[in-house]
């Protein structure tokens, strides 16, 4: 083992032996799902079952609406019987009120007190429910008495993004690793390759304007409009302008991007499946994820190119729109997950794999030491980044349209 990695794994294990990160709900907080009114008793029972529970919060939209208990549904089952009736009934027919639930901001150690003469008692879920009466989840009181919240939290879908300084995280309410700058500085650098990637793909098509000459040259004109007479040269002109997007995918893939990029899915990847994050394992992780924004774009990129194709032809114009969409449905994730892998992303060098498993741990703390609250959808767009990039790619916009020699060039 190399001196980072037993440097990250001795960071990995500190939390354990010196209680570093303050104790909140977020590490004994479970979100698995619970049982909602019209839920049959099938169902409560299985959930109840697999948490090891005598009771559970039953929701509706989140919000809490009563306690289901083992002991109701199990004596309307002996009475009724094992037949379908009895175990297809309602959760609501057995719904009672909650007699206690937790405020998500309640210390750990008054829930200890409150809990420990009571543990020859049932154990129910105690839900953990805000001012608003939103179910945040719910605790299994033997939890709390573990010494320590969960080393690694199950924590609610990550998102991140790659920049040119590190990996970024967040959980949509909490940001760790790289900074708002770097996002912004990510927004910059992705315009750049944008525009690069234009200039370059007007480029060559100007040289295979010359070079084919029986080809009409408003063909490789990015500019010109296809023309209703000439459907196949108006398809060939769709798949000639569509080669825009290799430049870009070319300098993605040799850009300091695609290792941080490739780092941020591996940290994510470790992070979900509750892995240590030391650079061993999150080395063997996937570079792909199904969650990346790449499948978003490889998704616009095929509907757009199919429909614009299929346009080209009389007698497909009418189910353009429908033949986009059953090709984009059946190809997206796969084109996607090619694009990540030979793409957008690369294996990632140990130094961007440390930076990734960083930005991991800054995560997995931050979240052990807030409370559990829903974030507010503004905050939730923000954290997601995409705005902070599209700064940056406004100010390179801005950058390449009001300086003359720069336009001139792009043209």
């Amino acid at each position: 083992m190399s001196d980072s990695d037993a440097r990250l794994l001795a960071q990995d294990t500190s939390v354990a032996t010196q209680g570093s990160w303050p104790l909140t709900l977020r590490g004994l907080l479970r979100q698995g799902p619970l049982p909602a009114p019209e839920d049959s008793v099938e169902r409560a029972l299985h959930l109840m079952r697999n948490y090891g529970v005598e009771a559970l919060p039953v929701t509706l939209d989140g919000h809490l609406m009563g306690m289901v208990s083992r002991e109701s549904l199990l004596r309307y089952v002996r009475e009724r019987g094992l037949d379908d009736e009895a175990r297809w009934a309602s959760v609501s027919d057995f719904l009672q009120p909650a007699e206690e639930t937790v405020a998500p901001e309640t210390p750990l150690e008054t829930l200890r007190e409150r809990w420990r003469n009571r543990l020859d008692r049932s154990l129910p879920a105690l839900p953990v429910v805000d001012k608003e009466g939103y179910c945040l989840g719910y605790l299994h009181p033997l939890d709390l008495f573990f010494p320590e919240p969960m080393l690694r939290p199950q924590l609610p879908p990550i998102g991140g993004m790659a920049t040119p300084f590190g990996v970024y995280l967040t959980d949509g309410r909490i940001q760790a690793g790289a900074s708002n700058i770097a996002l912004i500085a990510t927004g910059a650098f992705m315009g750049l390759l944008i525009f690069g990637s234009l200039w370059l793909s007007g480029w060559g098509l100007e040289r295979l304007a010359v070079w084919i000459p029986f080809v009409p040259h408003w063909v490789f004109d990015m500019n010109a409009a296809l023309q209703d007479a000439h459907p196949w040269w108006s398809a060939c002109a769709v798949c000639v302008r569509s080669v825009v997007i290799l430049p870009y995918l070319l300098l993605m893939r040799f850009s300091v991007l695609a290792g941080y990029h490739a780092a941020e899915h591996q940290t994510v990847h470790a992070i979900e499946r509750r892995e240590p994050l030391v650079v061993p394992v999150v080395r063997r992780m996937p570079r792909v994820h199904p969650r990346c924004g790449t499948n978003l774009v490889a998704a616009m990129g095929i509907f757009a190119f199919v429909a614009e194709l299929a346009s080209c032809f009389p007698w497909l114009q009418e189910g353009a729109i429908v033949i986009a969409g059953l090709v984009t449905l059946f190809t997206w994730r796969r084109v996607g997950a090619f694009l990540q892998l030979w793409f957008t992303t690369r294996p990632a060098s140990e130094h961007q794999l440390e930076k990734g498993i960083r930005a991991g741990n800054e995560l997995i703390e931050r979240y052990l030491q807030s409370y559990p609250t829903r974030p507010h959808i503004l905050r939730k767009i923000w954290c997601m980044g995409l705005l902070q990039a599209l700064i940056g790619m406004g100010i390179i916009a801005f950058i390449v349209s009001y300086i003359p020699f720069l336009s001139a060039f792009l043209r």
